[in-house]
């Protein structure tokens, strides 16, 4: 069965149909209000101009963040400092790209590596406690390493007085289902959304204790402690 308006399947974790086959999260939706991009332009108006740097941008190499930077610089005639998680898996094509916005956008570039090799080492313990016990809900802790970005990125941010930071991503390649599995209502605030996050956590962690090591314990707390929703 699908749902008769996105045709989600009947395998998407937490999903339910009315009597007209429309699913929960068809029903749960809510529209996207959109600022504009005055809004946008009024918040960086305000800031530019006060420092070496107007904004700083993480940048991945990928499409998304690409994109970002190239707006901010070219349409947007910001000072950017460009900010760089070089992580073990970071593929070749994406170094590349970075390497071609700096020659041709002339963005300076900060580049970060966890020492001790906490992302290969997080990801394989993680790895093997999901596979004795696996649980969708738990897939994102896979790559724990990757949610302790946003620390050093305001770090830098504050270090360098800057007031505003962007990011790059894709409404339809979101997967808010994820929320669904730790028991989180689809509807809920920021607020309860981080709160059922943490039980959530807590609640699955405590069925499979091979994610409390001390191995892994405070790289899961310092990237669900500065991750966004």
């Amino acid at each position: 069965m699908r749902c008769s308006r996105c045709v989600l399947p009947s395998t998407t974790p937490g999903i339910s149909f009315d009597a007209q086959g429309v699913c929960n999260y068809c029903r749960k939706a809510k529209p996207v209000t959109y600022q504009g991009e005055e809004a946008l332009l009024e918040v960086i108006d305000r800031f530019r101009g006060q420092g070496r740097y107007d904004c700083i941008v993480a940048l991945s190499g990928g499409r998304d963040s690409s994109y970002v930077v190239i707006k901010a610089v070219r349409d947007y005639k910001l000072k950017v400092l460009a900010f760089n998680y070089r992580n073990p898996f970071t593929h070749p094509v994406a170094s590349e790209n970075i390497s071609r916005i700096q020659k041709r956008l002339g963005v300076d570039l900060v580049q970060l590596e966890f020492p001790g090799d906490i992302h290969r080492r997080t990801m394989r313990h993680n790895l093997v406690a999901w596979m004795r016990r696996p649980s969708l809900a738990m897939v994102p802790m896979m790559c724990v390493a990757c949610k302790m970005l946003w620390k050093p990125i305001l770090d830098i941010a504050s270090r360098h007085d800057i007031k505003i930071a962007f990011s790059g991503s894709n409404p339809y390649e979101q997967t808010t289902f994820k929320r669904e599995l730790l028991g989180i209502d689809a509807e809920a605030s920021v607020a309860r959304y981080y709160t059922g996050y943490i039980f959530g956590l807590v609640r699955e962690s405590l069925s499979n204790v091979r994610y409390l090591a001390s191995e892994v314990l405070p790289t899961t707390v310092k990237g669900y402690m500065f991750s966004g929703p």
